[in-house]
């Protein structure tokens, strides 16, 4: 079920000043605000594309339907009004899920999550997952890496120049309490060309990876291994062939993850995660982190968003036509236990020029954004779908934004209920009895 939220009323997106930088005034319109999912069940979206006839597919996961527990789950949106075309779900009897999407050189589309797979009695383990379907959804690739000795899942897939695909994540044996980063090369119709596990003593993961210029490949995560007082941020570079070329780790005292990495240019990569800090009070928050680096490895620059006052974090980070970035990841006001989700736009210094939220009274976040034209974004992610005095409940979400008319100086005041189509102004808080008669309104 899709529901479009057309009482824009209850959502915000203000202007912030926080942390770098300074706040740049701008018109920034939302030309749809939907979200996916049943009554009463829980659905994410964790990753979105544009395919090549200018329609949308998301990945993640629902409750609703399917044959397990929850089940992967892909849906395909127009474009214009983020209307729902098909969605097709995927799975076991158990938890599965889909972490990433991406559409292959030939038009199918291709899927990295986990799958749950039964053992003995009423216990299961999980494997790496990749499905691939041909451009009519036919199902091409079903395949599963791991085995019953291990528990794995797929972060994130590539497909590399030579035709395979590649994806990285997670692999934790039953012999061991500790988990390592797994990558695996993998042909064109799912045959396993290599694989490898990276990581020390302790904990690893690996949420994001690319193939480089050269055709190596980097992937970026955590680690607590390798001298982390709590977990680092963490980058490994390998040969075409999975050879380990080198490994760097970033971050401070807390627990530090990197959650999006990309190419910046020939020399230098970058990524988008999460770091924690001490305030002065003794308070743990986390900021949201974009960090630069060589081709080494060595770190050449670093940059912090939210403050003391705030959770924050970076999810997703996508190029803009004037040679900036726009981050997507949420915030919470500290002791609030809400968040929202958030935008950060870069300049080409890596300075911040604005930064809006959006949401509603609940939990919300963006977890990954991608740009559909030189104007217009989408972000997907998840909305606290609970009513009041319910248990909770998350629906799959999609937002697009149109900017227009970026400028300095204009001022940025309290709005009036919004519409579809109107520029977004700072509005009015709601509380969470608002949320509820919305949703029941909305079906």
């Amino acid at each position: 079920m899709q529901r479009t939220l057309r009482l824009l009323c209850f959502i915000t997106l203000a202007l912030l000043c926080l942390g770098a930088g300074t706040a740049t005034a701008f018109d920034l319109s939302i030309v749809w605000n939907n979200t996916y999912g049943g009554v009463e069940t829980n659905e994410s979206a964790y990753s979105i594309i544009q395919t090549e006839n200018a329609s949308l597919i998301f990945a993640g996961e629902t409750d609703a339907q399917g044959a397990g527990l929850a089940d992967a789950w892909l849906v395909l949106l127009n474009e214009e009004e983020g209307a729902l075309l098909s969605d097709t779900t995927y799975g076991s009897a158990f938890n599965d899920t889909a972490f990433d999407v991406i559409q292959a050189n030939d038009g199918g589309i291709v899927f990295a999550g986990s799958i749950a797979l039964p053992l003995e009695a009423d216990q299961y383990h999980s494997d790496a997952w990749v499905v691939k379907t041909n451009a009519s959804g036919e199902e091409e690739l079903n395949q599963t890496f791991g085995g019953p000795e291990v528990n794995a899942t797929a972060n994130s897939i590539i497909q590399t120049t030579d035709g395979g695909y590649l994806f990285v994540g997670s692999i934790e044996s039953y012999a061991s309490e500790n988990t390592d980063a797994l990558m695996v090369k993998i042909n064109a119709t799912g045959d396993e060309q290599w694989s490898g596990r990276f990581g020390g003593e302790q904990n690893e993961s690996a949420y994001s990876v690319i193939e480089d210029t050269e055709g190596d490949f980097l992937f970026a995560g955590y680690t607590e291994s390798f001298e982390a007082e709590e977990t680092d941020g963490w980058v490994v570079k390998t040969d075409s062939e999975g050879l380990e070329l080198w490994n760097a780790t970033f971050g401070g005292a807390g627990n530090d993850t990197a959650w999006e990495l990309f190419q910046e240019n020939e020399q230098n990569f970058a990524f988008v995660g999460t770091t924690t800090f001490i305030t002065d009070e003794d308070r743990i928050d986390t900021d949201a982190w974009y960090l630069r680096f060589n081709a080494t490895g060595a770190q050449l620059l670093e940059k912090t968003f939210g403050g003391a006052d705030v959770n924050a974090t970076a999810h997703s980070a996508v190029d803009t036509p004037d040679g900036g970035r726009l981050i997507a990841g949420s915030i919470e006001d500290y002791g609030s236990g809400n968040s929202d989700a958030w935008l950060i736009k870069l300049d080409t210094n890596t300075e911040m020029e604005w930064n809006g939220i959006l949401g509603g009274v609940s939990d919300d976040v963006a977890r990954s954004i991608i740009r559909i034209s030189e104007t217009s974004y989408v972000f997907a992610g998840v909305f606290d779908a609970t009513q009041k005095e319910q248990p909770p409940f998350w629906d799959a979400w999609v937002v697009r934004l149109d900017v227009e008319n970026i400028s300095e100086g204009d001022n940025i005041s309290e709005g009036d209920n919004l519409s579809e189509g109107d520029n977004i102004s700072e509005g009015d808080n709601l509380s969470r009895e608002d949320n509820n008669n919305r949703r029941a309104l909305l079906g």
